[in-house]
């Protein structure tokens, strides 16, 4: 085998460095491309399957006991980046959403948030919207 391998692929030193790092190359590339697919494809938090599976559970609850459900399993483990996600949300208002929520355990429904400096009427109810907006069957 090895005489094969001698006279068919003989490589000087520096022709044989050459295609190792062409096998890196070519092997880094595609390590690189299969990491970057799992992290482009990171999944964000959606709520509405929480909506669905409660309605389905609860079809005499009303739809305001609903919609606070599904905004208590939102909140849950929710990050930062991802409350930015929401309208008129930034990252200090962020930060202090998260505070409020590592303060208080977990939040009941979307009025809790006006305890959160920051959030007065006129923002909670474009939050309200956003939320109303997703699950139309639950405002």
């Amino acid at each position: 085998m090895k005489k094969f391998l001698k006279r068919h692929f003989s490589f000087t030193p520096r022709e044989r460095t050459v295609v190792i790092v062409f096998a890196l190359a070519v092997f880094t590339g595609i390590f690189l491309n299969l990491l970057s697919n799992s992290v482009s494809n990171q999944v964000t938090f959606d709520y509405t399957d929480f909506v669905k599976e409660f309605k389905e559970k609860s079809s005499n609850v009303s739809a305001a006991a609903l919609l606070d459900t599904a905004v208590t399993a939102f909140f849950e483990n929710i990050t930062a980046e991802e409350l930015q996600e929401l309208p008129s949300i930034g990252p200090v208002l962020a930060g202090r959403i998260i505070g409020f929520l590592e303060e208080n355990d977990r939040i009941m429904k979307l009025d809790d948030l006006l305890e959160v400096p920051g959030i007065g009427a006129k923002r909670l109810e474009i939050i309200k919207l956003h939320f109303e907006a997703r699950n139309p069957k639950y405002h």
